[in-house]
């Protein structure tokens, strides 16, 4: 059985989703497109280390170099570490994300792997910018600064201070020669 339908009914088809059906449409044809390059893939015997490590570390989850679909306008860009592994394969970590992480034989399937886990993710929840204001001020002493700027007597007290730091200075000296003095007896 063959189906004949006009491009143009197709689009109106497309068109009459709603923005998430055709966000799954749009994940499912992408996902088409990266399986069927991943079985080429496949089918060579190996694949050159300029090939695993070809294009930027950061790079956009969908791929950059693809063309754009509707819904894309909305697409947010995502920078992605992209690591060879010691033990073998390749490891995709969504930057900012730590528990993103997707390990896979090639670059493009650790990617793939890492774009599924995040969609996943983000089907059960949203980001939003929330701003925090810290409770508490880089100097905790900061609450104390001219608390008694109006009191009389803080006159008397910062000469009492002044006073006894001199007299402290003046013990330590003498302690200072009395020391200096048992080390020229000996």
């Amino acid at each position: 059985m063959s189906y004949s339908v006009s491009l143009q009914t197709v689009i109106e088809s497309v068109e009459a989703l709603s923005p998430e059906d055709q966000e799954l449409l749009l994940n499912w044809i992408h996902s088409r497109r990266v399986e069927k390059q991943l079985q080429e893939r496949a089918g060579k015997a190996t694949q050159t280390l300029e090939e695993l490590h070809a294009g930027n570390a950061a790079c956009d989850i969908r791929a950059a170099e693809e063309p754009k679909f509707w819904g894309d306008e909305g697409a947010k860009t995502y920078h992605v570490l992209i690591k060879k592994e010691p033990e073998g394969g390749v490891s995709a970590t969504l930057l900012g994300w730590a528990e993103c992480k997707a390990v896979g034989v090639t670059r493009q399937e650790a990617v793939l792997r890492l774009h599924d886990l995040v969609s996943a993710l983000l089907a059960e929840a949203e980001i939003v910018p929330v701003k925090i204001r810290s409770t508490q001020s880089d100097n905790p002493w900061i609450k104390y600064a001219g608390m008694f700027k109006d009191d009389p007597q803080f006159d008397d007290f910062l000469a009492a201070i002044e006073a006894y730091r001199r007299e402290v200075d003046a013990e330590s000296e003498a302690y200072d020669r009395e020391l200096e003095a048992q080390g020229e007896e000996k």
